[in-house]
């Protein structure tokens, strides 16, 4: 029976003009599915090649549906929801109505994927009638979808999420809303975030709000942003003062001052951020008093700051914090060194070849930030610790070491390489490939 219904499925793959045969296309389904004994590069490749396929290739995927464990059909919705046409919406929604809860939250997190193509007159439909929360935010994701990967949003639909921003009443779709909003980036947008603040009482949304008007910087009186600022609740407070510094308000650093001693760390981290962008070295010194924090995220932030006034000044806070008898934790003294040497000043690469060691996991993107620039500094006396990086595990960490020791030019690091690409992800393999032809190229 099972060969009789993959003879069907290659039949209609035919007349839709497909080229592969069955027994290729379903081994390419098993491979793409198969989360225990294949690789995941391979099975990302193959569900990357099924979905290259386009829409000839929803047959195949719904007669592998009903042979497949919740497992596998947990993929298999993912793939038709990328590869799927306003027809698949149908099949969808009856897994999501009939489903248990599992199929039915595998539905939810599919569905922005098919919602992201839909034509506009479409989502338009759905998002005006949609009554199921989780089926709203899924729309609302699709759209926000369109809006990432385009100019901008699409006047009808911005407009209908507008209307779902001053009338829903949950503050997740509203959240969702803003978000979209934040990537539209127009005149009506701004507006509307900025009268949702006159409405809402949620402490999250609020916040977002701040944050969608502060990427978005427009120019002009935000009242109701003033009136954040002065809200009594600091973390509100912070976001706020942030997104009127993004609009041009000036004099606002002496609240960010008041809110760096503030007993919230996320709080400070945020206040000694914007001091030091807003303020500038002005503000150098109380920028400093930041190095202080008992916390180290805090202090982490503010040797950040530092090393983005690009200022000979820095100098005198960054040198004592570097290496032996600097500061007591590995991350904040690596990250004063690398402070240390953008300003093109010597004596850096010992203490961050011997703090770049202790990175923890927990810190990855600044582990990721440190072993770049011991690439930059071209220290051959960094080769252990990045050999060492570049065991890990973790892709991203792994190929940012591959390129460090491309650019330091020692030709004795290409066994090296070599020997790590057997077996490697194919992001690393890719990584080794160029440092390994940089090396060879080099003097």
């Amino acid at each position: 029976m099972l060969n009789v219904c993959r003879s069907l499925v290659l039949v209609t793959i035919l007349v839709c003009g497909g080229l592969y045969s069955s027994e290729e296309l379903y081994r390419l389904v098993d491979m793409a599915c198969d989360i225990t004994n294949i690789p995941e590069s391979s099975r990302q490749a193959a569900q990357d090649r099924l979905v290259s396929y386009g829409a000839q290739i929803v047959p195949i995927l719904l007669g592998s549906y009903k042979e497949s464990d919740f497992g596998r059909r947990q993929i298999l919705l993912r793939l038709l929801a990328k590869v799927g046409r306003v027809s698949e919406e149908g099949f969808l929604l009856n897994e999501f109505k009939n489903g248990d809860f599992f199929v039915q939250n595998a539905v939810r997190q599919s569905m922005p994927d098919l919602y992201a193509r839909f034509p506009v007159s479409e989502l338009l439909k759905r998002l005006s009638s949609t009554q199921d929360k989780y089926l709203l935010l899924a729309q609302l994701y699709g759209v926000f979808l369109q809006t990432r990967g385009a100019d901008g949003l699409d006047p009808a639909l911005e407009g209908a999420v507008v209307d779902i921003l001053n009338n829903n009443p949950d503050p997740q779709i509203k959240t969702a809303c803003v978000t979209i909003l934040r990537y539209a980036r127009t005149q009506p947008a701004v507006s509307a975030l900025l009268g949702a603040i006159n409405v809402s009482s949620d402490k999250q949304l609020l916040i977002e709000i701040c944050s969608a008007v502060s990427y978005i910087r427009p120019r002009g009186e935000a009242k109701e942003l003033e009136k954040l600022a002065s809200s009594g609740d600091p973390e509100i407070e912070v976001n706020a003062l942030g997104a009127l510094a993004g609009m041009g308000y000036d004099n606002i650093e002496k609240a960010l001052v008041v809110l760096c001693t503030d007993k919230s760390i996320a709080v400070r981290v945020r206040a000694f951020e914007l001091l030091g962008h807003y303020g500038g070295i002005k503000y150098i010194k109380e920028l400093a008093t930041g190095l202080k924090d008992s916390d180290p995220v805090v202090r982490l932030s503010v040797v950040k700051a530092l090393g983005e006034l690009s200022s000979p000044q820095t100098s005198a806070y960054l040198r004592p914090l570097m290496g032996e008898g600097g500061d007591p934790v590995a991350e904040v003294r690596a990250a004063a060194a690398i402070a240390f040497h953008r300003g093109n000043r010597i004596g850096a690469s010992g203490p961050l070849i011997r703090d770049a060691a202790n990175i923890k996991p927990g810190y990855k993107k600044f582990r990721i930030e440190a072993i770049r620039a011991l690439g930059g500094i071209k220290a051959r006396e960094s080769l252990r610790v990045l050999y060492e990086a570049l065991e890990s595990q973790d892709v991203q960490v792994a190929s940012a070491a591959a390129k460090a020791l491309g650019d330091i030019g020692d030709k004795s690091a290409i066994s090296v390489l070599k020997a790590r690409k057997a077996g490697a992800e194919e992001q690393i393999g890719v990584s080794i490939d160029m440092a390994i032809n940089k090396l060879n190229i080099s003097k």
